[in-house]
């Protein structure tokens, strides 16, 4: 009953952490892709918010557990949410690449261009970071292709949900806790 519980809450917590990180990359394609450090900051920015959204889903998960979490409730929560964000957002990123805004790559390469000729970069430096954002367009097309990326992504975020779920457990041993739960439920 407890893991059920565990990959509903995860189900409902990723959906909802998937449809803010949307609209983050939503808003950085929008209003951030001028200028290649305003693009990178803010993808750092939107990985700070999505690692503090896991936090809450942890707590929530805790909070559902009467406090009583071992890390495995806890990773099991936020790896299903982790699986329901990667996904929706590569789904949203193929389509926004290839159907809402296909010249994204131009604008981002012509603004990358401009910052690096306003920084006085040699011109062979400039042309290596204009093909790799060339290369970049190329694969975003392809819906199969970058689907290694997904799989590193979730390793990635597993890591910090694994942390998340360490730092959160309840300090107790897997026997007492247990045995806690066995008395709530009689009670």
């Amino acid at each position: 009953m407890q893991k059920r519980a565990g990959v509903r809450t995860g189900l409902i917590g990723g959906m909802i952490i998937a449809l803010i990180y949307v609209g983050m990359l939503w808003a950085r394609y929008t209003y951030f892709s001028y200028n290649p450090f305003v693009f990178l900051l803010s993808s750092f920015i939107s990985f700070g918010l999505f690692v503090v959204l896991l936090v809450l889903l942890a707590k929530q998960r805790k909070k559902e557990l009467n406090n009583l979490a071992e890390i495995k409730d806890l990773f099991q929560t936020l790896f299903v949410a982790i699986i329901i964000v990667e996904v929706v957002c590569y789904v949203y990123n193929y389509f926004y690449l290839t159907a809402i805004n296909p010249d994204f790559y131009l604008h981002y390469e012509q603004g990358l261009i401009d910052f690096a000729k306003s920084r006085n970069m040699p011109a062979e430096q400039i042309e290596e970071k204009a093909k790799a954002v060339r290369e970049s367009a190329v694969d975003s097309k392809q819906f199969w292709a970058p689907i290694l990326g997904i799989f590193s992504r979730i390793v990635l975020d597993s890591i910090f949900a694994v942390i998340i779920a360490y730092v959160m457990k309840t300090g107790l041993k897997s026997e007492d806790i247990q045995t806690l739960r066995a008395q709530q439920s009689e009670s």
